[in-house]
């Protein structure tokens, strides 16, 4: 079950901010490795690709959570939605890890968005490994 809300989550999920950072294509352009058998395949669903560099230059001024937001700028990143429609949400700088891990692991970001009525919730994290 974790393996198929993993592969809906980058089959649904994108962004477009400042900058776009996700793009549709054309399932017929995702190589399988020869040991992998796509299992379950939705009725309907789009496809995505990540810009990672556009993302991670949208992210850098992304304001702690937890401060005063008026003397900050919002970072605002469209997420598709399993409708296909774009909602947007507010993304925020948001640690997760004890302060003494995230001094050792400075490359690695988490960061939590809410939409525009914070009825929707949204995690991810970056680092050295992708997103």
């Amino acid at each position: 079950m974790k393996s198929v809300q993993l592969l809906m989550l980058f089959m649904i999920i994108g962004f477009s901010s400042m900058g776009q950072s996700w793009e549709t294509f054309d399932e017929s352009q995702i190589e399988l490795r020869p040991d992998q058998e796509r299992q379950i395949i939705p009725s309907e669903y789009a496809t995505f690709r990540l810009n990672m560099a556009q993302l991670l230059e949208d992210l850098k001024s992304a304001p702690e959570e937890f401060i005063d937001h008026r003397k900050s700028k919002d970072i605002a990143i469209s997420i598709p939605m399993p409708s296909g429609e774009l909602e947007t949400f507010k993304f925020y700088h948001s640690e997760v890890m004890e302060e003494g891990l995230a001094q050792k692991y400075p490359n690695i970001r988490s960061y939590k968005g809410y939409n525009e009525d914070k009825s929707k919730v949204a995690r991810f994290n970056v680092g050295p490994l992708g997103f």
